[in-house]
């Protein structure tokens, strides 16, 4: 008893309270994200490359747009990015009214009416349109009740099969619309179609702004471009792209990793070619979230060690810019593999479960196919060759320079929106 109820201070005390639900305004899109959807900075805001870059496009189109980070979320108002509408007060309510009028139903009391904080953001708002990273049960459902078209904008590129528990769920409880990145993606969720889930492949609208990779990002925002290691002392760039789950917080990688992050064969690797610089990049989760600190002080610690190491701008560029000063890319089994394929730089994969037999066996098999991609057992003097001999090879492209996907996809979202006769389509253009 006394272990339960000192875990339920716990979460209790880590709970943020931050709530600005009452700035809200009626809009035309809601845009739903967490904080480690916020991986990147723009103007020492907490910035999303998807979410935000999508709300750009639909500003630049005259709609009205806010975004909304989920619960626990604390870059919010003017820590991120668009000043996200934090919710975290409100839905502590929510989830407290859940339970105690579940309680009350079992003892039989009469149960008060459920506070639904989605319920209450759509009323305010009104919307034509709701984009999410992580659709809430809740907000899929309010969503359906109200007749506003919500659709889920997958984070991810050459999904192979249908996450979250969605091929089975009830479909009250998903999104009306899928926006795919690849057509991996969309071969993989095309099941859910027989839900009537509409599925639409558009290019990634970050990697969009970094298809002229010869510009030297010189259209993009100061900020973002590489300052604070002088490249000019090493003959070459390496990035090792990190992944969560590696740690005892994923089953089915544990005791993969002794220290968590990386093979140590790495580490040799790198004390031997001090005249190659290694960028590690840590996965936003792993960058934003104190159960990380313990990796975050390991790679501290490691960098004063190696003068040819790198990892704290690393991990706070986009991606794209730091795979584009690199020769190669190492990593477990990030699916930042196929970004790193649409800067023109191959990955070397180490991960057992993306082997044959393995449980992720099917990963990245399209990569592979197209030698972006070599999937290897761990070896010290393979990785050693691989590092050295690795080169730059022309970008992926693949769907990036589809000019007329977006258009299409805006013209879908139009006719949806003009099918809810509670909301005015005044706004459209």
């Amino acid at each position: 008893m006394k272990k339960l109820v000192k875990s339920i201070i716990n979460k209790f005390r880590r709970i943020r309270f931050s709530d600005s639900i009452s700035r809200l305004k009626k809009c035309d899109v809601l845009l739903f994200c967490h904080d480690a959807d916020r991986g990147i900075e723009l103007g020492n805001k907490a910035y999303s490359p998807l979410i935000d870059s999508m709300r750009a496009e639909l500003e630049l189109k005259g709609f009205s747009c806010y975004s909304i980070s989920h619960p626990w979320s604390i870059y919010t108002g003017k820590r991120g990015y668009g000043s996200p509408i934090a919710m975290n007060r409100s839905y502590f309510y929510h989830r407290l009214s859940f339970y105690v009028n579940s309680l009350l139903k079992k003892i039989g009391i009469f149960n008060f009416p459920n506070y639904c904080v989605y319920r209450e953001i759509l009323k305010i708002t009104s919307p034509k349109l709701i984009v999410t990273i992580g659709a809430p049960d809740e907000l899929c459902f309010e969503a359906r009740r109200l007749n506003i078209f919500h659709v889920e904008l997958l984070h991810g590129i050459g999904i192979t099969f249908i996450p979250w528990g969605w091929d089975t769920k009830d479909v009250n409880f998903l999104p009306q619309g899928i926006l795919s990145l690849d057509n991996i993606s969309t071969k993989a969720f095309r099941p859910l179609t027989e839900k009537r889930i509409e599925i639409k492949t558009i290019p990634h609208p970050f990697l969009k702004r970094f298809l002229d990779i010869n510009s030297g990002f010189a259209t993009l925002p100061e900020e973002w471009k590489i300052k604070s290691v002088c490249s000019e002392l090493y003959r070459k760039e390496i990035l090792v792209s990190l992944n969560w789950g590696y740690s005892g917080d994923h089953i089915l990688y544990n005791n993969i990793l002794s220290n968590g992050l990386f093979y140590e064969e790495i580490i040799n690797v790198m004390k031997v070619n001090r005249n190659i610089l290694f960028r590690f990049r840590l996965h936003p989760v792993q960058l934003r979230k104190s159960l990380y600190k313990g990796q975050r002080k390991f790679l501290e610690n490691l960098a004063v060690e190696n003068p040819n190491m790198e990892w704290e701008e690393s991990s706070r560029l986009p991606y794209p810019v730091v795979v584009s000063s690199c020769s190669g890319n190492i990593s477990m089994n990030s699916f930042s593999c196929y970004d790193a394929a649409s800067m023109g730089v191959k990955s070397l994969m180490l991960c057992p479960t993306i082997l044959t037999n393995g449980i992720h066996q099917d990963w990245f098999l399209d990569l592979v196919e197209e030698g972006y991609v070599e999937k290897i057992i761990i070896d010290e003097n393979i990785l050693n060759n691989w590092v050295n001999s690795v080169e730059r090879v022309m970008p992926r492209l693949a769907n990036l320079e589809d000019s007329t996907s977006w258009n299409h996809v805006l013209d879908w979202f139009k006719s949806k929106m003009c099918n809810t006769p509670r909301i005015s389509n005044q706004g459209f253009s």
